[in-house]
């Protein structure tokens, strides 16, 4: 068996074998659901296509910050809960 993802990372989009599996899945009635997470570095409006015709239910992108954005989004988090 292949596996789905490429260089150690598991991003789902990294290998095409994905969308096969996941087709493979449904008809066997598998899963009810499918939810991807993906870091987006292999979207492209094809492979959203394409997953969506072999039944994905919902994408979740992480989004990459720097080092800048990471300490506002931390202390505006922390300020929100009362940990000054």
């Amino acid at each position: 068996m292949e596996k789905s993802g490429g260089g150690g990372y598991n991003e789902p989009f990294s290998n095409k074998v994905i969308f096969e599996r996941m087709k493979m899945a449904r008809k066997a009635k598998i899963f009810n659901r499918f939810v991807i997470n993906t870091n987006g570095d292999y979207i492209s409006y094809d492979n959203i296509k394409e997953a969506q015709l072999s039944g994905l239910n919902l994408m979740k992108i992480q989004m990459y910050m720097d080092f800048e954005i990471q300490n506002i989004f931390h202390e505006k988090k922390k300020e929100k809960v009362g940990m000054d």
